[in-house]
């Protein structure tokens, strides 16, 4: 769920530059208003909604399931999981 300011990766930024699924403002804003997007099982159409460590990020169209985990640098890393574990 929400985390602190430190602590999260809003959807925009995880769409766009992470998963490189939207190139534009407007292409995450429709992905998100399509309600594609999932955090913790719960549909997010807000797209500065902030995921955060340990959340999962499920997505319908492409039946992906990413969990938000820190590489060794603190820096967020989406790790693909299997839907049982989501």
């Amino acid at each position: 769920g929400p985390h602190k300011m430190r602590e999260y990766m809003p959807l925009i930024v995880m769409l766009r530059e992470r998963l490189k699924y939207a190139l534009t403002y407007r292409e995450v804003k429709m992905i998100v208003m399509q309600r594609l997007i999932k955090v913790d099982g719960k549909v997010r159409t807000d797209m500065f909604y902030p995921a955060g460590f340990m959340d999962v990020v499920q997505i319908e169209k492409t039946k992906e399931n990413f969990r938000l985990l820190y590489d060794t640098k603190k820096r967020f890393v989406l790790y693909k999981v299997v839907k049982e574990e989501a």
